[in-house]
């Protein structure tokens, strides 16, 4: 849960999209801002970069993936 409803938006469009090649660029693509402050934000918010959220969302899926 996050308390940010922009963060909170960007973590659904994350989970949304992921089965597309996503990457930074499409993510701030679909939330027009400034790029730094967007990337800034997310971080302090989420506590890691949005490329490393992205990647982890990634793995995370494989994982169930694999399990499954």
């Amino acid at each position: 849960a996050v308390d940010d409803p922009e963060v909170a938006a960007i973590l659904r469009y994350i989970h949304e999209h992921l089965s597309q090649p996503l990457r930074v660029r499409d993510v701030l693509r679909a939330f027009p801002a400034d790029r730094r402050r967007i990337e800034r934000k997310f971080r302090d918010t989420v506590g890691r970069p949005l490329v490393a959220e992205i990647r982890r969302v990634r793995l995370e899926q494989a994982r169930r993936l694999l399990v499954t």
